[in-house]
């Protein structure tokens, strides 16, 4: 790895054949870090030093963070300059080096010719300042430069001699797949190309070395007009895979091309064409070629995809496309499509899991009844471990039935943490355990799985919401809301993400502005849940009864745990005890999260609380004794394993 200048007054850092400017913010937590080179900074300190009194939440931090590593060519999945330390803060990992004839230089200029930023600079803290002008990439080389702004140019202090090698490998280890565009004459081939993208970004997933963006941002592209640059700064990637798919009866052609997003050249490219029965070849050469480019280390043989009948991957990619709009036709039209799958060959374990999470979803939205739709999901997904024990995804489902169904916390923790040792870097299984986490109680490892998977899937509105929800359980209020407004953002129609806003501002006392985002929620029983307790917290108890009363009339039946937590909230304790037995008989999978729901502080110290809690295994001595301990991605430390 080569240096990096950084010249603070300019505004600006070079190396690597190239000059990134960064903006003053950013350019200012730089220079912190680099004056505690070495060491941990917190969060909150680098949030006092450069934003002071102002700072509101950390999501600036956030920022400027992804800005400095877009311009030293770092990744934060895989760093090698900038590491970030969960629960804690940031730390700059390479060397700088004192640039103390400089300093003076600096001490000379009259002050009434700098500018405010420059300024800024010139405080008692100038020589830590200076000594940080420099981020070193190799050890071994002690090079400072800084912006001389007087007569002389760029000035070599140390009379050393630049050595300016390979970006190396942390910069080129991400990468997003986009959704390979559907040539085929008919345009309801288009579930086949997104399936042939998807199985491509789950097989490079697999692979250690590389960051790979999720599913869900990598199709947040699909149909947009979006540059390569653009793409790769608001994703922070520094390659693109992308192509084509034309299937025309047993005939398919693939286009492939891999991208360097720093420079928006073109890498490599390749034409497939053949049978249909070829598809997993192709992949998986594909898969190959990546590894090669990127040139990536790998313990074993390249990921490759399981194999079946090719008529029956075609229909069991149907079936998910079908699946994920989760109307009642199509999850029925979905469990058809794999029936037939299964038919052709009931070897095939993504044709279970695809069942069983069909059933799943059924549940959940209400169109078929719990104790049928979570037993078949289970045999489903007892169906594919038989045929394949270590099989991530069927691990997944039978997390999801035991903590929605079963309530039994210690068997979902096993689950994930099984699935997680065959797919470490799969984000719906991290976000899933993240779930499982709140639902122990364990927030700040929530939190840290659920900020892994936004740095994955950083346009998916749903991990940004369940980022914010953790933020809520933990007390950070100001970052839930700035969380529900990044996902507003990017989906201003998403259901609930008004309501949880509310919510938030609620829990931080501002009924006002509660209210106000409440009116926008889409969701009426979210609204009414909302309305209740805002405007019994502003004393208008004739409107907070009305939502009340609106809500127990129309959606008692699947909102029992919520119409708890708004009884417990008005400090109506013997009602709110009443529905919380309601939501237990109703097996109302809210309960989930009754350990950390800060709405339900007006009964936790009433005498039925404790033993309410363990009758649903969540009192604090149960939660305790369960084990779970899952390990991020690119870190040998475990998340955590404690309750608060």
């Amino acid at each position: 790895m080569g240096a990096f200048t950084v010249f603070p007054l300019e505004g600006k850092v070079v190396g690597e054949g190239q000059e990134k400017r960064i903006q003053p913010k950013s350019m200012d937590v730089l220079l912190y870090l680099a004056e505690n080179a070495g060491s941990v900074v917190e969060r909150e300190a680098l949030l006092r030093h450069v934003w002071g009194e102002r700072a509101q939440s950390d999501e600036p931090l956030t920022r400027c963070i992804g800005e400095l590593r877009r311009a030293l060519g770092d990744a934060r999945a895989n760093p090698g300059y900038i590491h970030t330390i969960p629960k804690r803060g940031y730390q700059l990992v390479k060397p700088v080096a004192p640039v103390a004839a400089q300093e003076a230089r600096l001490d000379e200029r009259d002050p009434t010719k700098l500018s405010g930023q420059q300024l800024r600079l010139r405080s008692d803290t100038l020589k830590k300042i200076a000594i940080a002008a420099v981020v070193l990439i190799a050890a071994a080389v002690v090079e400072v430069l800084v912006e001389d702004v007087l007569e002389d140019a760029d000035v070599d202090l140390m009379g050393s001699e630049q050595s300016i090698t390979d970006t190396g490998t942390a910069a080129r280890r991400s990468i997003v797949v986009l959704p390979f565009n559907n040539l085929s004459s008919d345009r309801e081939q288009e579930y086949f190309s997104d399936g042939v993208s998807e199985d491509l970004l789950n097989l490079l997933a697999k692979i250690p070395d590389l960051r790979v963006v999720s599913r869900t941002s990598a199709f947040f592209y699909k149909g947009k007009e979006v540059d390569i640059a653009t793409l790769a700064e608001q994703l922070d990637v520094t390659h693109v895979l992308t192509g084509s798919v034309r299937r025309a009866g047993s005939q398919i052609r693939i286009m492939a091309r891999l991208i360097d997003a720093q420079s928006d050249t073109q890498l490599w490219s390749d034409v497939f064409d053949g049978p249909f029965d070829d598809v997993f070849t192709v992949q998986d050469e594909i898969t190959s070629t990546v590894v090669e480019q990127l040139k990536l280390e790998l313990l074993g043989d390249a990921p490759a995809v399981p194999t079946t009948d090719s008529e029956a991957f075609a229909l069991v990619l149907q079936a998910r496309y079908l699946r994920r709009q989760m109307t009642p036709d199509t999850l029925e039209k979905s469990i058809a499509l794999i029936r037939q799958a299964l038919a052709i060959d009931p070897g095939y374990a993504a044709a279970w899991t695809g069942l069983a999470s069909a059933y799943i979803r059924q549940s959940s939205q209400g169109l078929r009844p719990p104790d049928e739709g979570y037993t078949l999901a289970r045999e489903a997904a007892d169906r594919a471990l038989t045929l394949d024990p270590e099989y991530a995804p069927a691990h997944r489902i039978l997390a999801q039935v035991a903590t929605d169904y079963d309530r039994d916390l210690a068997a979902a923790a096993r689950h994930y943490e099984t699935a997680l040792t065959q797919e470490p870097a799969n984000t719906d299984i991290i976000s899933n355990a993240a779930d499982t986490a709140a639902s122990l109680g364990r927030l700040d490892q929530a939190i840290a799985l659920a900020e892994y998977t936004v740095a994955q899937d950083p346009v998916s509105p749903t991990g940004i919401v369940n980022l914010g929800l953790y933020y809520r359980f933990a007390g950070r209020v100001d970052e839930a809301i700035a969380a529900f407004r990044s996902a507003l953002t990017l989906s201003p129609d998403y259901v609930a993400a008004h309501y949880l806003t509310g919510e938030a501002f609620l829990q931080k006392g501002d009924t006002e502005s509660a209210l106000t985002v409440l009116s926008q929620e889409p969701s009426e029983v979210r609204r009414l849940i909302g309305e209740a307790m805002a405007n019994h917290a502003m004393g208008r108890t004739g409107e907070s009864d009305a939502a009340l009363a609106a809500m127990i009339e129309q959606y008692e039946a699947e909102w029992a745990y919520n119409i708890a937590y708004v009884l417990a909230f008005r400090g109506e304790a013997d009602r709110a005890f009443e529905w919380l037995e309601k939501a237990v008989a109703r097996n109302d999978p809210g309960l989930a999260y009754i350990a950390s729901e800060p709405f339900f502080a007006n009964i936790r110290l009433d005498p039925r609380w404790l033993p309410f809690l363990e009758v649903v295994g969540k009192s604090p001595t149960q939660l305790a004794a369960i084990e779970f301990d899952p390990v991020l991605p690119g870190t040998v430390a475990r998340v955590g394993n404690r309750t608060p």
